[in-house]
């Protein structure tokens, strides 16, 4: 139950929420050794997730589950659900899939038509934004789920860590000033390249692209076409609205 869990959509500010909370627990959140967080904040939504019985608590954990996957498990622990505006994560999700699909893969980037396509059609993987999106907001109101938006980190850091920190409880309030030093932009980009595995990746050409990236808030709008912007709108009218959503919550 001391558990939390850090749950988006990818490419949500799942990384950034990460060591925040990481942070907030006075912890190491990159090994110069590990590749990525996992030896801080372990993806737990895969086949290949690490065994983390023996991860002291209070333990941080990331996935991309929609709510049904968390919040009907008793003694779940916490759950800050990460969320971001809908056009700014489809923008950021395309950057990294071809990101990878160059950097590990070795194949040619994926038109951003094709991508929109599969966007709408919710068949990335994690599925559709809107059905992750509506799966936590219907539990928004239990006293376990944490709705942290990308853009209140993004227009007031200080006050989006402080309040994270007061839901998590404990000493977190104590290391308030850990977690906004430790997640501004630059100060994460000097963490990631003290990795000896990430130089010799450079070096060696294996990866060309750093995973880390400032996302700019409202940068999707203007990054897709009108008709996948309409098609947005209209997937919030008829599942987001009537549930009482605000739209500055989407776009």
């Amino acid at each position: 139950p001391t558990d939390a869990w850090v749950t988006s959509y990818p490419k949500s500010g799942t990384t950034l929420a990460q060591v925040i909370v990481m942070s907030l627990f006075n912890r190491t959140f990159w090994s110069t050794a590990a590749p990525d967080l996992i030896l801080g904040c372990p993806t737990y939504d895969r086949r290949d997730s690490p065994d983390i019985e023996p991860y002291p608590n209070p333990r941080c954990l990331k996935s991309h589950w929609q709510a049904r996957d968390h919040l009907t498990s008793p003694g779940r622990g916490r759950v800050i659900w990460v969320t971001r505006h809908v056009a700014d994560v489809a923008k950021s999700f395309h950057n990294f899939w071809n990101q990878l699909r160059v950097d590990i893969e070795g194949e040619e980037p994926i038109s951003l038509e094709v991508f929109e396509r599969l966007f709408l059609e919710g068949v990335l993987p994690y599925g559709s934004w809107f059905e992750h999106f509506e799966s936590y907001w219907k539990q928004r109101h239990d006293p376990n789920v944490y709705m942290l938006r990308y853009e209140d980190l993004r227009r007031d850091r200080r006050a989006a860590i402080e309040g994270l920190a007061k839901f998590l409880g404990g000493n977190a309030t104590e290391f308030v000033d850990n977690a906004f030093h430790a997640s501004e932009f630059e100060q994460m980009k000097i963490t990631e390249n003290r990795r000896p595995l990430r130089r010799l990746a450079m070096k060696l050409g294996t990866l060309q692209h750093s995973r880390l990236r400032m996302g700019q808030t409202g940068e999707g709008k203007n990054s897709f076409s009108p008709e996948f912007m309409a098609a947005l709108e209209k997937k919030y009218t008829e599942i987001l609205e009537p549930l009482g959503v605000p739209r500055e919550y989407v776009f």
